[in-house]
């Protein structure tokens, strides 16, 4: 659970990364006791003790609460998903190639690097 918490203050969240913090981070090593957990376990710790970890963390931000350490008055996420645009109608292709954009003429010397030559 230590480990667990150091890797969310830290940012670090993959259990492949929390094991080579073990081996050459002196704060884990001392924070563990010099163990150095594989990351399979530390992968399975978090799968089957979900329930758990939820639970600390919940009694962790009420406890920042009662010493109004937070406010709990502002939700931020700190992830965001975008839809990725990798279909074939989203390539650049005919009146979007950068042969038929608009050129200035501070950008003429560029668009004349753009433009394909035959070989």
């Amino acid at each position: 659970m230590k480990l667990l918490v150091y890797g969310y203050l830290n940012r670090i969240r993959s259990s492949r990364c929390l094991e080579r913090e073990c081996h050459c981070n002196i704060e884990v090593m001392w924070l563990l006791g010099q163990l150095a957990p594989d990351h399979n376990t530390f992968a399975s710790f978090r799968k089957h003790k979900a329930k758990a970890i939820t639970r600390v963390f919940r009694a962790t931000v009420k406890l920042a609460r009662h010493f109004n350490l937070i406010g709990g008055e502002l939700l931020a996420g700190d992830s965001t998903k975008l839809r990725a645009q990798n279909s074939k109608k989203h390539k650049s292709t005919g009146a979007r190639s950068p042969a038929t954009w608009p050129t200035s003429s501070r950008s003429s010397g560029i668009a004349s690097w753009l433009t394909v030559r035959p070989l």
